[in-house]
């Protein structure tokens, strides 16, 4: 919820020009949705980043709108996997 208020929040005040939303959860496309309706410029625009090995698969998207996807490889998600298990307490 605290990424898509802050994608919505910072967008509207200017403080992005391109924010990026690392997900395929589809709870965050009302974000995308809000900020492309509360911002007639094209800046900030909301745009999505999606594994390529699920290029067939799932991406965040509007229907009728072309929302710009970053495709990462099996490589880039091996470069930035974080392997910790955030549900175990520390």
């Amino acid at each position: 919820m605290a990424l898509a208020v802050d994608f919505v929040k910072l967008g509207l005040y200017g403080d992005y020009d391109v924010g990026i939303i690392f997900s395929t959860d589809t709870d965050l496309e009302p974000a995308l949705e809000t900020l492309r309706e509360l911002h007639d410029d094209p800046f900030p625009r909301g745009e999505v980043t999606a594994w390529q090995i699920r290029r067939n698969g799932s991406r965040l998207s509007i229907p009728g709108a072309r929302i710009w996807c970053h495709w990462l490889s099996e490589a880039d998600y091996l470069r930035v996997h974080d392997p910790t298990d955030y549900r175990q307490p520390r």
